[in-house]
C-alpha cells in the first residue's frame, strides 16, 4: 500500500500547472508569489514526481525572477516548509558564505526530524546549506543511471546521483538531489516508513560504494 509523502522544495517555485499533488506553496523571493520563472524548481518537482508519484510537494519559493536570494529568505522558506509538516526537504541550492540566520535555521529543521538533502559540487569546498551537521549532501555522480544511488562516503559528499534533469538531459548537482529526494519518497510511501529509514534501505543497496574514479 502507498501513501501521499509530504515533500519540501525549497527553489524558484512550481510551474502553472502541476503534473502532481500541490500541498501548499508560499513565496519568500520578497515578490508575490507566482509561477516558476526560471524553470528550476518546475524541473526539480517533476523528477520527484516521476520517482513518487504520491508526493506531494510543500513549495517554498525563494528565487524570483533572477538566481538571487538572501540566507534570511532561505532561512524563512525552511522554517515554514518544516512547520508545514515536510519530512523530507530538497534544497539544490547553495550559499558560499555561513550565515547565522541559516545555521540557526538549518539547526532547528534538523531537531524537528525532517531528513534534509543539499547540493555539493563535485570539487571544493561544500555550499550551505550543504556544509551544515545533518544535512544529507548529494553531487553528480555519472556511473549512475535512473532511479540508481552511489555511497560516497563523505567523499565527496555523502551520496551521487544521476545529475539528469526530467527530460534526460545531463544537468548539474542540484539535479541529482531532486532524484534522490523522489528515490526517498517513493521508498516511504512504498513501506510506509520514516525517511531515514528510507535512506537506510536505499544505502544499503546502493549500485555504487566509494567516490567516482575520474579520468584526467
Amino acid at each position: 500500500m502507498t501513501r501521499l509523502v509530504l515533500v519540501g522544495l525549497l527553489d524558484s517555485g512550481l510551474p502553472e500547472h502541476p503534473m502532481g499533488v500541490v500541498a501548499a506553496e508560499a513565496g519568500f523571493a520578497g515578490t508575490p508569489l507566482a509561477p516558476d520563472r526560471l524553470d528550476h524548481g518546475s524541473q526539480l518537482a517533476r523528477i520527484i514526481w516521476q520517482h513518487a508519484p504520491m508526493a506531494a510537494l510543500l513549495s517554498a519559493q525563494v528565487f524570483g525572477s533572477t538566481w538571487r536570494t538572501a540566507p534570511d529568505l532561505v532561512a524563512a522558506g525552511l522554517a515554514w516548509l518544516h512547520k508545514e509538516g515536510a519530512v523530507v526537504i530538497n534544497l539544490s541550492l547553495g550559499l558560499a558564505q555561513d550565515r547565522p540566520v541559516l545555521a540557526g535555521a538549518v539547526a532547528e529543521a534538523v531537531a524537528a526530524g525532517p531528513l534534509l538533502l543539499a547540493a555539493a559540487p563535485a570539487r571544493g569546498p561544500l555550499p550551505y546549506p550543504a556544509a551544515y551537521p545533518g544535512v544529507v549532501t548529494v553531487t553528480g555522480d555519472a556511473r549512475c543511471g535512473l532511479g540508481e544511488l552511489a555511497d560516497l562516503g563523505g567523499q565527496p559528499a555523502d551520496l551521487g546521483a544521476a545529475a539528469l534533469d526530467a527530460a534526460g538531459a545531463v544537468r548539474g548537482a542540484s539535479f541529482a538531489v531532486a532524484q534522490v529526494t523522489g528515490m526517498v519518497a517513493a521508498e516511504m510511501a512504498q513501506h510506509g516508513s520514516g525517511a531515514a529509514a528510507a535512506l537506510v534501505r536505499l544505502r544499503t543497496g546502493a549500485r555504487w560504494r566509494g567516490p567516482e574514479r575520474r579520468r584526467s
